[in-house]
């Protein structure tokens, strides 16, 4: 993922040491996962994994809620 970072970073011009991606929805056969980098710790990520039938929007929401509930 960080070399991934460092093309999108490097083809729009950025110079800069933070991450790109802040958050990143995967989907597999029967799973959803979603990673989401903390806020203040760029190098802590929290992962959710979900049926795939779960509503995309609400799992975005919650994730975001907790994250900033709990200041992470």
């Amino acid at each position: 993922v960080v070399m991934i970072e460092d093309v999108f970073k490097e083809r729009r011009g950025i110079q800069s040491d933070n991450h790109f991606f802040q958050e990143i929805l995967v989907n597999s056969e029967n799973l959803t996962h979603l990673f989401v980098r903390m806020n203040e710790q760029q190098d802590v990520v929290a992962v959710v994994v979900c049926r795939k039938s779960v509503n995309v929007g609400m799992l975005f929401a919650q994730v975001r809620r907790v994250v900033r509930e709990y200041g992470l």
